[in-house]
C-alpha cells in the first residue's frame, strides 16, 4: 500500500475569480488602447504602436471570452498579461525620459501589478492536488503549499468523486474531484486516512436504535 496519495481537485481559488479576471483583462486592453492612440498620434514609423493595438484588442477579446477560454487555454491569459506589463513598463520609461514622472510612475506601478496578477494567475491556474502523506495532508496555498498535520483532523473521506477534510474546529472543507474513483481505490485511501487520524474509514450506520 502507498504511503502517498495526490488528489486532483477542482481548484476553489480560480472558480472563484473567474469574473475578476475578465473585468482585469478588459480595463488592461482598454489602457493598451489609450497607449497605443498616444503612440499612434506620434507617427511612428515603427511598427510597436500597431503591436500594442493587436495587443489591446487580444487583451478585450479574451475579456469577452473569458468564461469559455479559461476552461482550458490556462497560460493565454498569463501570456497576455506578461506582454502588457512589458508595454506598460516600455510605455512608463519613455514617458520618464520625456518629463513626465507622475504618470511614468503610474504606469511602471501598473506594469508591476500587471506582471504580480500573471503570476497569481498561473498559479491558480495550475492542477489543484491535495496530497494525502505519512505528515499529514499537502493543500495548496497562494505561493506554496501548506501542510495539515493529521493532528488537526478529524477524518479525511473520499467518497462520490467528493473529497471532504473535517476539521476539529468544526470547520468542513469539500473538493470535487477531477479524477473518477473506483471504489476500491476510495477504500484504500480512507483506510488510510483513517489510520493517520483515527476515525473510522466509513461513518458508522445507525444501528436504528
Amino acid at each position: 500500500m502507498t504511503s502517498d496519495y495526490p488528489i486532483e481537485t477542482v481548484n476553489p481559488y480560480f472558480k472563484n475569480r473567474r469574473l475578476s479576471i475578465m473585468v482585469l483583462h478588459l480595463f488592461t486592453g482598454f489602457l493598451l488602447l489609450n497607449i497605443f492612440s498616444e503612440w499612434h498620434a506620434l507617427k511612428s514609423e515603427s511598427a510597436v504602436p500597431w503591436l500594442v493595438f493587436v495587443l489591446g484588442v487580444g487583451e478585450m477579446a479574451y475579456a469577452l471570452l473569458a468564461f469559455r477560454w479559461l476552461k482550458g487555454a490556462h497560460m493565454a491569459g498569463v501570456l497576455i498579461r506578461l506582454l502588457a506589463a512589458l508595454v506598460f513598463f516600455v510605455y512608463g520609461v519613455g514617458l520618464w525620459q520625456r518629463g513626465h514622472p507622475a504618470i511614468a510612475a503610474c504606469m511602471l506601478a501598473v506594469a508591476l501589478f500587471s506582471l504580480l496578477v500573471a503570476l497569481l494567475e498561473n498559479r491558480w491556474k495550475r492542477p489543484f492536488i491535495i496530497r494525502l502523506a505519512e505528515e499529514g495532508v499537502w493543500f495548496p496555498r497562494l505561493f506554496r503549499d501548506e501542510l495539515l498535520r493529521w493532528n488537526r483532523l478529524n477524518r479525511v473521506i473520499l467518497r462520490d468523486d467528493v473529497l471532504t477534510l473535517d476539521f476539529k474546529n468544526n470547520r468542513v472543507v469539500q473538493l470535487m474531484t477531477r479524477t473518477n474513483y473506483s471504489g476500491e481505490q476510495q477504500d484504500e485511501l480512507n483506510g488510510f486516512a483513517a489510520s493517520r487520524t483515527g476515525a473510522p474509514p466509513r461513518p458508522e450506520k445507525d444501528s436504528g436504535r
